[in-house]
């Protein structure tokens, strides 16, 4: 197995109105989860 694969995601709140983005990497299972400002790209 190779580290250094990631797989990414983003979740939605309930209501909409919170986002996340999550990356985990696929050997080790480490993740990292950041709340981002909004769902719309700049």
């Amino acid at each position: 197995m190779e580290v250094g694969h990631w797989e990414s995601d983003t979740v939605l709140g309930a209501e909409q109105d919170g986002v996340l983005m999550t990356l985990v990497e696929r050997v080790t299972k480490y993740t990292l989860i950041v709340k981002l400002p909004s769902k719309c790209a700049d």
